[in-house]
């Protein structure tokens, strides 16, 4: 007998995929705890509503959760728990935490009942085509998910691993990357605009710059879309339209990272600047500077990403090592650089160099120009804080290029006498 797909969470990009499946002709169900929604989707797409979620849950099924906020997982299948039967498969497409997900994983498991989390990226654009699916499983598991997901999106899966809680765990990580690039593309922005004073014509061909250097660089093509567009009226302005908040993915890794001693400066110190930039601004600084000359400052700009995405995969596979978890980092590489938000070459070249390894032993830029780029970084962190900009990301590179490839800071060994003196507790 084959099993009913059902849809569960009609946001935004579960509204998407309704559509793409619809399109491809695939036999599926939608609902949703919002009537009105389902109700006008079902009518776009021609289906007949769920009459009783319970008594739907009680068949053969494969519910594909899109539920966001990833508490509304947790209340959904606490309310159809008991319905769930032997062989019935969820798949949590949504951003669950991964402690969460090994969790279910292992409940269902024991009730014989198939539980994948998998990392889905890409966003709606990708919900209308191919998204990046970050998925892992044993050859059983891997069986199931390759054939539910050739059937669903016409493409293959590669697995990144057998523990369930790698699907999410890769996707809080691409998330913590996804942030520190971010900032760094924003403090690229707001160097040429607020401190060196370009026109926007200029930016914009130095974004373009940025994106020949880095080849298919999903954030830096879009940031170019952006200040091509009437959007960018919106900088200009100073039009703070804050839609889209944080779902915790990123905090969740840097929690893990702090709780495993694994430092990861940029991804922390960009998600604290989210955080700060929700608060609200009472007055406005303005300070204008005279032009000045920095040099090729784009090839830095790459540098900083290239330090992001080093950061992030240390983190992971640090993480990955001190709970015995076996991940398939070159696998999970190739998934990433495949129509994820953090696409782009410079995974591929992480991962074709086989660079992966040296990256524990922080040897990876070892045949770079370090002490030029570290030259670099701190001409551009002077250049911002005589401007009263706060270049986050730059401050977060450098200290971990000094911590982790430099010789140790006088501070850092007056601490560690510091530390030794009073917490030995002997007084003499």
């Amino acid at each position: 007998m084959k099993k009913k797909i059902c849809l569960v969470g009609l946001g935004k990009i579960g509204e998407q995929l309704a559509y793409n499946f619809k399109k491809k002709n695939i036999s599926f169900d939608i609902w949703d705890i919002n009537k009105k929604k389902l109700n006008f989707i079902n009518k776009e797409i021609k289906k007949k509503n769920i009459k009783n979620i319970k008594d739907y849950i009680k068949n053969n099924k494969v519910i594909l959760l899109l539920l966001i906020p990833h508490s509304k997982v947790e209340n959904f299948l606490q309310e159809n728990n008991k319905y769930l039967k032997k062989d019935d498969i969820i798949i949590d497409l949504g951003n669950s935490n991964p402690d969460n997900t090994i969790i279910r994983y292992k409940k269902y498991y024991s009730n014989k009942i198939y539980f994948f989390g998998i990392g889905f990226s890409g966003g709606v654009e990708a919900a209308k085509k191919n998204p990046c699916l970050m998925a892992a499983g044993n050859k059983k598991e891997k069986k199931i998910i390759t054939d539910i997901i050739k059937k669903l999106f016409s493409q293959k899966i590669q697995m990144i691993g057998t523990d369930q809680q790698l699907g999410h765990l890769s996707k809080i990580c691409h998330n913590s990357i996804e942030y520190s690039i971010m900032q760094i593309l924003a403090e690229f922005y707001n160097l040429q605009k607020k401190i060196l004073f370009l026109r926007e014509g200029e930016i914009i061909k130095n974004f373009n710059k940025l994106n020949n250097r880095i080849k298919n660089f999903y954030l830096g093509e879009l940031s170019e879309k952006i200040l091509n567009s009437n959007m960018k009226r919106k900088i200009n302005c100073g039009v703070y339209d804050d839609q889209i908040d944080h779902n915790n993915t990123s905090k969740w890794f840097n929690i893990l990272c702090l709780e495993n001693n694994i430092a990861a400066p940029s991804l922390l110190g960009s998600f604290e600047k989210r955080l700060l930039s929700k608060n609200p601004k009472k007055k406005k600084l303005i300070k204008k500077s005279k032009k000045t000359n920095v040099g090729n400052y784009i090839e830095t700009f790459e540098f900083l990403i290239y330090c992001s995405y080093i950061q992030g995969i240390y983190a992971l596979i640090s993480y990955c090592k001190i709970k015995k978890i076996k991940i398939n980092t070159s696998a999970l590489l190739k998934v990433w650089s495949e129509n994820s938000i953090i696409a782009s070459e410079i995974l591929n070249k992480i991962n074709n160099k086989l660079e992966i390894k040296k990256i524990l032993t922080f040897d990876f830029f070892k045949n770079k120009n370090l002490n030029k780029f570290e030259k670099k970084i701190i001409n551009l962190i002077n250049l911002f804080l005589q401007n009263k900009q706060n270049p986050i990301s730059m401050f977060s590179t450098y200290n971990w290029i000094l911590s982790m490839y430099k010789t140790k800071n006088i501070d850092n060994i007056f601490i560690q006498i510091l530390r030794n003196k009073f917490g030995s507790h002997k007084l003499k």
